[in-house]
């Protein structure tokens, strides 16, 4: 909305767990046991295209069914999220 009336382009791109440095640096053990994070090629590939689209929001991987599922069951989500991050 900041940007309405000028010629800049927002595109939000809210990448999953990623197979970079800073994620295997940050990851609790606990959540090391859930889903395997994204390869980066594979998130890369994906944030291409969606901007190739034309979309303004991309959501690769499980992040598009954490958006989901924030929208269906927002405290059932956040707690699941939780309980996977080790909290």
């Amino acid at each position: 909305m900041q940007f309405k009336n000028t010629s800049l382009n927002v595109i939000e791109i809210a990448p999953p767990s990623t197979d970079t440095a800073l994620f295997n640096n940050l990851v609790s053990e606990h959540a090391a046991k859930g889903p395997a994070p994204m390869p980066l090629a594979k998130l890369v590939d994906q944030a291409m295209a969606g901007i190739a689209a034309g979309k303004t929001e991309i959501r690769p991987g499980l992040s598009q069914m954490l958006y989901l599922l924030s929208r269906i069951a927002p405290q059932f989500g956040l707690r699941q999220l939780a309980k996977a991050s080790g909290y």
